[in-house]
């Protein structure tokens, strides 16, 4: 499925960087863009629905007034999910220089579950000469009141173990609580945080 979409927004009387961002609309600068893209979906049937199996998308933009680094044709991206069934999903995206054949960037996520019972997820992303990191995270709901998580991140580039959290959740009828342990580097964390389950937005948590 081909995509072609054009924005454009002419030079803003005051520069963004003299306004106060109180929003999105305070950021726009010139914009002058052609959005070029192809979709494709492999869909199959199941339990007579509909089921999205593989959605890829490419795109780049072009830029009838060149860009800031003086191209016409902006990266290549690519988009990429893949579920393969209820538990499954694998999701990736791309970004490719063009110009110089360099792989910007690349991210790739894997992760099954089991509702809200267990879930596991492992996560690959690197930025060219700058980060290559891999990161996990397993989550177990051991019965009705309690489950644990725990999160490991790893940096390939300094052969450095960044960061591991422990997390276990306590139910407490109409309000959760958190207990969260985290170790980056040289700092060492602990902190509780408590929510009403109908308003998991505003926590009471303290910690040090």
């Amino acid at each position: 499925e081909p995509s072609l979409t054009y924005a454009y927004a002419p030079d803003p009387n005051v520069e963004p960087e003299e306004l106060f961002q109180f929003d999105k609309v305070d950021t726009v600068d010139y914009l002058n863009q052609v959005r070029l893209g192809v979709r494709n979906k492999l869909q199959t049937k199941r339990r007579n629905r509909t089921w999205d199996l593989i959605d890829f998308d490419i795109y780049t933009y072009y830029f009838p007034r060149e860009n800031l680094e003086g191209n016409d044709f902006s990266d290549i991206f690519f988009d990429l999910e893949i579920w393969p069934s209820n538990h499954l999903k694998f999701e990736a995206d791309a970004r490719w220089n063009t110009y110089d054949g360099t792989v910007e960037s690349l991210n790739g996520q894997f992760t099954v579950f089991n509702q809200d019972k267990w879930a596991a997820n492992i996560e690959y992303r690197r930025l060219a000469h700058k980060s290559d990191l891999l990161a996990s995270e397993f989550y177990f709901r051991i019965n009705p009141n309690w489950a644990v998580k725990v999160y490991e991140r790893y940096e390939f580039e300094r052969d450095d173990l960044e960061e591991i959290e422990v997390t276990v959740y306590r139910d407490l009828h109409d309000w959760q609580s958190a207990f969260s342990f985290r170790h980056r580097e040289d700092d060492n964390q602990f902190w509780v945080v408590f929510y009403l389950k109908g308003y998991p937005d505003m926590p009471i948590a303290t910690g040090h």
